[in-house]
C-alpha cells in the first residue's frame, strides 16, 4: 500500500502542521500507541505521566502566549491527527534533530531512503522545515510538496510560526491549507507553475484592444482612491489580460513573482454571476526584493463572463517590511561571524522607522479599531516599549566584545513629543561600536534576542489582523464606492458584447492544434523567459512530461527519450532560437555575435518521427508562432 504524508516543522522545532493520507493516519496513530501513550490505562487522565519525560498537560512558559488550535485533554485514538501535534512532535523528534544537527555542519540532509520508505527535508524561510515521507516515491506527490510550499508562503508570509493557533490573522489561512490538502488526496494535481498561461489571450487578440483601455481607466482610476495597483481582467481562472497603474509599463513578470502571482490566481475563486465582491490578503514577493509585500486582492464582475482582480498593497506595507528587516536582523545579530557593527546600525534605523511609522498611526486611523488589542491599543506606548527592549539588546550585544564600548541612548516617547517625530531627523544615531571580534555570545544576550523576536512578531501578527479587519470594512467598500463612479454603462456594454460566450469557445484553440498547422508532433509548449508567459496545446497524458526550466540558458537544443507506463516511446525536443546581431564594428574577420533567444520550445513526437525532422518542424513551429507570442506579450504589461 502506498502511503504519503508530511509534517511542517517551526524554527523550535514544534510541530506546526501535520497531515497525509489515511494510511499515514493510522500509522501515526498506531506509532503514537505503541511509543507515546502505551503507559496509560485510562484515557480519561487529563496528562501525560511527568516520569515519562514526553509531554505534561501544563501551558509551557517558552511556547507563543496564544492559544492552540486545539486542546490536549483526550489521548488516543479518540483525537484526530491534528490534536496529537505535540506528541508526533516527540515522536518524530529524532528525525527532526538528525536534520537539524546536518544543516549546523553545512551538510544538510535532502533525502533519506529505508528500504520502501522516502524521506524528503525542505527547508522554508525563517529556519521552519517541511518533511514529506512515502513510501514510493510519486512526481505528483513532489509537484504538490513544491506546491504547498509556495501556498504557505502566500498566505502566512512571516507569521506561519503561529499557523496552527486560533488567531484571526492567520485562521482563514490555516482553513485553506486544509482544503488544498484534502482536495490533493482527492485527487486533483497541483504544480508550481513559474509562467502565465496566454492561451486566452492569444485567442481572442482582435478584442483585446478594446477591452484592454476599458481596463486600463479603470486602473488608473483606482489609483486615486486605493493608490498603486495592478489589476487582471478573469474569465473563470483565466487571465486575459493585465494593466498596472504606474507609468513605468513594466511586464507583470518584473514586478511580481509568477510562482506566487499564479498561487493566488489559483486561491482567489471566481465568482458567481450577482455574486458580491470579495476581499482577501497574501504576501507576494516582488523580483526586486526577497521580502514579500502584504496585498489585499478584490474580486468584483465586470460582466456575466468576466471578473476585475484587482492587488494592491495593504495600508501599512511600509512598517510590515521595516518590521520583517528587523526580523531578519534579530536572526543574525547572535552569529559570531555576522558584521555586528552594520546590522546594528541598520536596526537602530529599523527602530526608528518603526517608532515613527507606529505614532503615525495615531493620526493616520480614520476608524480607531474596537477590537482589544495588546500592542495597537497605544501605538505610542508600544514604541517606547520596543525602543526600550532595543537599548537594553544593544547594551548586552556590546558586553559580548573583547572591548567596552560606547553607548547610545535615545529618550523615550510620550505624547508630548510625539509630533516631532513625524520627522525622520529626529532618529539620527551616532554608533561608537568597536570593531574588535566578539570572542562569544551570553546566554542572556541569546534570552534577549529569543524575547524580542516572540513580541516583534506579536506586534506583526496584530498589525495584520487590524488590516485585514479595516480591508473588509472600509477598503472593500471605498473600492465598491469608486467602481460605481469609475465604471461607465458604455464600458459595461462593450465588455458584456466583447465578453459573450459566443466569442469565447474553445474552437478558437483548434486552429494552433499540430494537426491543423501540419505539424507530426503530439503538443507542443511555447516560453518567454522575458515575459514569462506559456503557449501551449499539450494533451494531459503528456503535460507531466515536460518542463521549460529544464533546458539550461547555455544550450540551444536538447533531445530526450521517454517511456511511459504503459510503454510507448516519445522523444521530447526543446530548442531555443540563436540569434544573430551585428558587432559594434564591422570587420571582414569579425564572426556575428551569437545570442539565444528568451523563448524555448518544447515539443512531443512519437518516437519513430526522425530526430532531424523532429528539430525541423520545431523551427516551423517557431516561425509560425512567435509573432503570435509578441502580440500577446503586449497585453502583459
Amino acid at each position: 500500500q502506498r502511503m504519503f504524508g508530511y509534517l511542517i516543522v517551526s524554527s523550535k522545532n514544534e510541530v506546526l502542521l501535520a497531515s497525509g493520507d489515511e494510511i499515514f493516519k493510522e500509522y501515526v496513530h498506531e506509532r503514537l500507541d505503541k511509543e507515546v501513550y502505551f503507559h496509560r490505562s485510562s484515557v480519561e487522565s487529563a496528562s501525560y505521566s511527568s516520569s515519562s519525560g514526553v509531554y505534561t498537560d501544563s501551558e509551557p512558559s517558552s511556547s507563543s502566549s496564544f492559544s492552540p488550535r486545539t486542546n490536549l485533554k483526550s489521548i488516543g485514538k479518540q483525537k484526530s491527527i491534528v490534536e496529537e501535534l505535540p506528541a508526533i512532535g516527540h515522536l518524530f523528534m529524532p528525525l527532526i534533530s538528525t536534520f537539524r544537527a546536518s544543516a549546523e555542519q553545512s551538510d544538510a540532509y535532502k533525502s533519506i531512503s529505508m528500504g520502501r520508505s522516502h524521506i524528503r527535508f525542505h527547508a522554508m524561510d525563517r529556519g521552519a522545515l517541511l518533511i514529506s515521507l512515502a513510501s514510493q516515491e510519486s512526481t505528483d506527490h513532489r509537484a504538490f510538496i513544491d506546491y504547498l510550499k509556495v501556498q504557505l508562503r502566500i498566505r502566512f508570509g512571516p507569521l506561519q510560526e503561529l499557523m496552527n493557533s486560533n488567531l484571526f490573522s492567520v485562521e482563514d489561512s490555516y482553513r485553506e491549507i486544509e482544503k488544498l490538502i484534502e482536495s490533493f488526496h482527492d485527487g486533483k494535481p497541483y504544480r508550481v507553475n513559474g509562467t502565465i498561461d496566454c492561451r486566452t489571450t492569444a485567442s481572442h487578440l482582435p478584442q483585446l484592444s478594446r477591452m484592454s483601455s476599458v481596463v486600463k481607466s479603470i486602473c488608473d482610476q483606482l489609483q486615486i482612491f486605493i493608490g498603486s495597483n495592478r489589476c487582471f481582467l478573469m474569465r473563470d481562472r483565466e487571465v486575459v489580460f493585465t494593466v498596472n497603474s504606474s507609468s513605468s509599463n513594466k511586464p507583470v513578470a518584473k514586478q511580481l513573482c509568477v510562482e506566487d502571482l499564479n498561487a493566488v490566481l489559483d486561491s482567489v475563486q471566481p465568482l458567481a454571476v450577482g455574486a458580491p465582491a470579495e476581499i482577501s490578503q497574501f504576501w507576494v514577493r516582488s523580483t526586486q526584493s526577497g521580502l514579500p509585500f502584504f496585498v489585499d486582492v478584490i474580486r468584483c464582475k465586470l460582466s456575466p463572463q468576466l471578473d476585475l482582480l484587482c492587488l494592491s498593497e495593504s495600508k501599512s506595507n511600509a512598517l510590515i517590511r521595516t518590521i520583517m528587516l528587523f526580523m531578519d536582523a534579530l536572526e543574525q545579530i547572535c552569529n559570531i561571524d555576522a558584521d555586528v557593527v552594520g546590522i546594528m546600525k541598520k536596526m537602530d534605523e529599523d527602530v526608528d522607522i518603526v517608532s515613527r511609522l507606529l505614532v503615525e498611526m495615531v493620526f493616520d486611523r480614520a476608524h480607531p479599531s474596537v477590537v482589544n488589542s495588546s500592542y495597537l491599543r497605544n501605538p505610542v506606548k508600544t514604541a517606547n516599549y520596543f525602543r526600550s527592549l532595543w537599548q537594553r539588546l544593544y547594551q548586552d550585544l556590546s558586553k559580548d566584545f573583547e572591548q567596552p564600548i560606547g553607548n547610545s541612548r535615545k529618550p523615550f516617547l510620550n505624547i508630548k513629543s510625539t509630533l516631532s517625530m513625524l520627522s525622520l531627523s529626529t532618529f539620527g544615531s551616532t554608533f561608537t561600536v568597536n570593531k574588535d571580534k566578539r570572542t562569544s555570545i551570553a546566554s542572556s544576550t541569546n534570552a534577549l534576542v529569543s524575547y524580542m523576536q516572540k513580541q516583534i512578531l506579536n506586534l506583526l501578527q496584530e498589525i495584520c489582523a487590524d488590516l485585514k479587519r479595516n480591508a473588509s470594512k472600509y477598503k472593500l467598500n471605498l473600492f465598491l464606492s469608486s467602481m460605481e463612479r469609475i465604471y461607465r454603462p458604455r464600458q459595461a456594454a462593450l465588455l458584456r458584447r466583447e465578453g459573450n460566450e459566443e466569442s469565447w469557445n474553445e474552437s478558437n484553440m483548434e486552429k494552433y492544434s499540430p494537426s491543423q498547422l501540419r505539424l507530426d508532433m503530439e503538443g507542443y509548449s511555447i516560453t518567454t523567459e522575458e515575459h514569462k508567459i506559456d503557449f501551449s496545446y499539450m494533451p494531459g497524458e503528456f503535460s507531466s512530461m515536460i518542463s521549460p526550466s529544464s533546458l539550461p540558458r547555455h544550450l540551444n537544443f536538447s533531445s530526450t527519450e521517454v517511456v511511459t507506463s504503459e510503454g510507448k516511446q516519445f522523444r521530447i525536443i526543446q530548442w531555443r532560437p540563436q540569434v544573430k546581431s551585428p558587432s559594434k564594428m564591422s570587420s571582414l574577420f569579425r564572426a556575428p555575435n551569437q545570442t539565444f533567444s528568451p523563448t524555448v520550445i518544447t515539443a512531443v513526437f512519437s518516437s519513430y518521427v526522425h530526430r532531424q525532422l523532429s528539430l525541423l518542424q520545431v523551427q516551423k513551429l517557431a516561425n509560425t508562432l512567435e509573432p503570435l507570442i509578441s502580440n500577446c506579450a503586449r497585453f502583459y504589461n
